[in-house]
């Protein structure tokens, strides 16, 4: 984490994300918090071990072959960031749902056409495809749809599709608002993840090469 980071102890205790604007910052954070976890362990393992590698030789003293104080460091280090990861997951799908919620109170049908409403985005995705009786099909989503908009998602924060997997995966049966250009209109939706074949999805098929 930089110095701007949310901390695991002001993750436990502060308060969930209540804007769209609020929630993409702790997504950002995550990611942050994730790439320097990432980057942790592997320096740990350029010394050879793990996290439960044993630290001492079968004479009960430490290895003579490994820097013992650095890796216990990175393992401190590893331990911590996976502590803050767990807090701000906790964060996000509360602030997912605060979010939610809010969109549920505001918008009071499903889609509209608002073109002045907002400064349209930049897409970061487009729709290939609909599956017939899922919740993209219910939620009216066309072939050709870009997205500029997927709950917490947008251009700015958008690491591939895992990151509207993820999304998807913490919204079971909640209310998610999207945000589509359709030939140049900004559409807004409001799509609800449920368990399709034994998972939760929203059965469209997207593509970042458009």
């Amino acid at each position: 984490f930089d110095g701007n980071r949310m901390p695991g102890a002001d993750a436990k205790s502060g308060p969930a994300p209540r804007s769209m604007e609020e929630l993409q910052r702790v997504v950002k954070q995550k990611g942050e918090a994730e790439k320097e976890l990432e980057d942790t362990l592997r320096e740990l393992r350029g010394f050879g071990v793990g996290m439960d590698d044993a630290l001492v030789d079968e004479e009960g003293f430490p290895r003579s072959d490994i820097d013992v104080h650095a890796v216990r460091t990175l393992r401190n280090s590893a331990i911590r960031l996976r502590n803050d990861l767990k807090d701000l997951m906790r964060i996000i799908e509360q602030g997912l749902s605060n979010v939610h919620a809010e969109a549920a109170r505001t918008n009071s049908v499903s889609s509209r056409k608002d073109p002045d409403s907002e400064p349209v985005r930049e897409p970061f995705a487009c729709v290939e495809a609909v599956v017939p009786g899922t919740p993209a099909h219910d939620a009216a989503l066309q072939a050709g749809d870009l997205l500029v908009l997927f709950g917490s998602i947008a251009k700015a924060n958008f690491r591939g599709l895992a990151s509207i997997a993820d999304v998807v995966s913490h919204s079971e049966n909640k209310p998610v608002p999207l945000v589509v250009l359709r030939q140049g209109v900004a559409v807004h939706v409001t799509m609800t993840p449920r368990r399709v074949e034994g998972r939760v999805a929203f059965g469209c098929k997207l593509t970042v090469n458009f």
